[in-house]
């Protein structure tokens, strides 16, 4: 019975010109009574609609400046409690801090500083602090001492006594002449406080964001601490304001905006039907005559105090779509009738668009996102706005699908599963390029970016042919796993072949770079197979799919060891027992003996894939 059902079903579905014609010819009859409760709904509807949608996108855009440096604090955290990075070791802290920076351009600078006596930093007040002059430009790097600056040394203090991470009151940096928000993370090794982290986002970049963005003049963005200090403004991204340290941030009457100047006067909006979300207000601010909407919306989470993300317009903007939909709407009845032919052959124009983008989203469900193609524009309006939505949405996800792992999410669609987190047996790799260091000092920063992404692409092809996800890019690095998100019997053979298939592809490579007189590419390979805790790892804001466990870092061990064993071959893969235990016989490989590693009581028996 199920299948003659849903036949009768498909065949008894209106077409889009079928159900465009009846819509019309009942409208004539309701038209008159009904416009007035419409036209309402609509405005209502439309005004709901476009301020959550607006207030939305500011506090996503906010969020994703604010979340970009507590993800990075954790990280050089980590690193720390690790035990990866001293302040003993300067110049080696300073590039992984320029590659964390890298990896954030939300960041306008970062002081990283040692505590007196630790054994992270033996001489109090030694800092290095990395500053950009523009939205993600190179980080500048210089050494200071944190005790001639008062601020600092009280953040230094506050921070040896804190437990966790903190967001501090916004505070003025002179070199920057800029306002920061600021996170501060304590720096510890188990139960040693090695120091401190701060790193923050310019207010003038937040501002600069919104001038961006309200470029057209319907609208006013701004960003408020509390109800009376503004963080962001399109007026403060020439920043030129008299901030400074005393006072780093202007009142709201301060910024040379009348409405915000009178907030502190505005009454609650009534009569507009509007459903706000939950944390937001609707305000009315009268202003020579003209009443101006202020829409606000609390945002919590950084620290003790209140954001507010805003956006206020003229009333008269608003009055004058009232206007033309309400006569519209008089009109509507006498012009349904005549519209009934021209909204058929519209619907044929709306149709074909329509159909080839549900075949696109089906396609986009699919992750297919490359093979998706963009709409094209149209002389209908909706239609156009619909094609350059679709382009849009289409273009975005194809840039956020090179930052998440397709065949992860492809693999969770596919099963209708959450990830969660469980302990697998997995075979980890770690890459590294050999004196990277001497590499980059060669380079300016376009051509290290593009020597890095070509050879991050090539190594990342080689390890998702043989069915590995790459857990994260730690600057010249690749980290990668097999045996999760899909279970694999023996996870040793395909990391194992994905290493004898980056040596041929750095092989190709350096054949190609002696061609052109470049030095070659040297790159050392650490391959380890063990337990790990794998799956959602990280805080309710921020999840990564990754790998924890000591496994881990005897694999990066690994890597590094092929300094010690074979410093100058173009490749050296080490790879533990427990990896070559896996291997099948035909696979080449021979011992290395036992080797003590950093982080390991026990030697661990290394052999040499060739």
């Amino acid at each position: 019975m199920a299948g003659p059902r849903q036949g009768v079903t498909l065949g008894v579905r209106p077409t889009l010109i079928v159900s465009i014609g009846a819509l019309v010819v009942v409208a004539v009859g309701l038209v008159a009574g009904l416009s007035w409760l419409s036209t309402r709904d609509i405005v209502g509807s439309l005004g709901s609609g476009l301020v959550n949608q607006g207030l939305a996108r500011f506090e996503l855009s906010l969020r994703r400046e604010l979340d970009a440096v507590n993800h990075q604090a954790a990280y050089v955290a980590q690193a720390f409690a690790k035990g990866l990075y001293s302040f003993d070791e300067p110049e080696r802290l300073a590039d992984f801090l320029a590659g964390s920076v890298a990896a954030a351009p939300q960041i306008g600078a970062m002081v990283v500083g040692g505590a007196s006596g630790s054994s992270g930093g033996s001489e109090g007040g030694r800092a290095l602090r990395l500053t950009r002059e523009t939205r993600g430009a190179p980080a500048v790097v210089e050494a200071i001492d944190i005790r001639p600056d008062s601020g600092l040394a009280r953040l230094a203090a506050r921070a040896a006594a804190a437990k966790t991470a903190f967001w501090r009151d916004p505070i003025y940096l002179q070199r920057a002449k800029s306002t920061i928000l600021g996170l501060t993370v304590p720096l510890r090794n188990g139960d040693t406080h090695l120091g401190f982290m701060a790193a923050g986002v310019f207010s003038r970049t937040l501002s600069e964001d919104m001038r961006g963005r309200s470029r057209s003049g319907r609208f006013t963005p701004f960003l408020l601490l509390g109800l009376d200090r503004v963080i962001a403004h399109p007026n403060l991204a020439d920043g030129e304001h008299p901030v400074s340290s005393e006072k780093p941030l202007l009142g709201i009457g301060e910024v040379g905006d009348p409405v915000l100047a009178r907030l502190g006067e505005a009454r609650p909006l009534k009569g507009a039907d509007l459903k706000l979300r939950e944390g937001s207000r609707a305000l009315v601010v009268s202003l020579n005559g003209v009443e101006h909407q202020v829409f606000l919306r609390a945002i919590e989470g950084y620290g003790d105090a209140t954001f507010h993300v805003g956006v206020h317009v003229a009333q008269s903007r608003l009055s004058r779509t009232v206007a033309a939909l309400r006569h519209q709407a008089f009109l509507g009845g006498g012009l349904l009738l005549a519209a009934l032919g021209l909204a058929i052959m519209l619907s044929r124009a709306i149709a074909l668009p329509i159909r080839r983008a549900a075949s696109g989203v089906s396609r986009i469900r699919s992750l297919d996102f490359d093979q998706v193609n963009q709409l094209p524009r149209s002389m209908l309006r909706e239609v156009d706005e619909l094609a350059t939505s679709f382009n849009a949405m289409l273009v975005g996800l194809q840039s956020f699908g090179r930052y998440v792992p397709r065949r992860l999410v492809a693999s969770l669609i596919r099963e209708n599963r959450a990830v969660g987190s469980e302990e697998r047996a997995l075979t980890v790799m770690f890459t590294d390029i050999a004196g990277f260091s001497g590499i980059s000092e060669k380079m300016g920063a376009r051509e290290l970016a593009a020597f890095l992404n070509e050879h991050l692409a090539m190594v990342t092809d080689c390890i998702e042919a043989e069915g590995g996800t790459v857990d994260k890019y730690i600057g010249d690095a690749v980290m990668a796993f097999w045996g999760a998100p899909d279970a694999l019997d023996n996870t040793a053979i395909p990391a194992c072949r994905a290493a004898r298939a980056i040596g041929d592809a750095l092989k190709r490579d350096n054949a190609r770079r002696a061609k052109e007189g470049l030095e070659p590419v040297r790159l050392r390979i650490g391959i380890h197979t063990g337990p790990l805790v794998v799956g959602d790892i990280g805080s309710p804001q921020r999840i990564n799919y990754t790998v924890v466990g000591d496994v881990v870092n005897a694999a990066q061990r690994l890597e590094a060891l092929g300094k010690e064993i074979a410093g100058g071959a173009e490749l050296t893969v080490l790879i533990s027992r427990e990896t070559e235990r896996l291997l099948p016989a035909d696979m080449p490989r021979k011992a290395r003996g036992s080797f003590h590693v950093k982080g390991k009581e026990q030697p661990i028996d290394v052999f040499e894939l060739a």
